[in-house]
């Protein structure tokens, strides 16, 4: 579980790229994380996002969730099990 006192030492930004030749890319997302807490952070504004990608994004949406679940169990990757958090 997630210590709600402790500060995360380590971060990622997540970033959602629609077409990757042209290479453009819209923040979406923060998770920070050290060796006992995973906080994370999606946009609220999805109608940004969508507008960037030109298409619907519910997989974002899906991936955001999953993500925000993994983390109130402690973990930074959806498929982690608990026991494999990064040291």
């Amino acid at each position: 579980m997630c210590d709600v006192g402790a500060m995360a030492s380590r971060y990622s930004v997540i970033q959602y790229v629609p077409n990757l030749i042209a290479d453009e890319r819209i923040n979406i997302g923060v998770i920070a994380f050290n060796n006992n807490v995973v906080r994370i952070h999606f946009v609220k504004n999805s109608q940004r996002v969508r507008h960037f990608g030109m298409e619907e994004i519910d997989f974002l949406k899906d991936f955001a969730h999953r993500m925000e679940n993994g983390a109130k169990e402690g973990l930074i990757f959806a498929p982690d099990k608990p026991d494999e958090v990064p040291k």
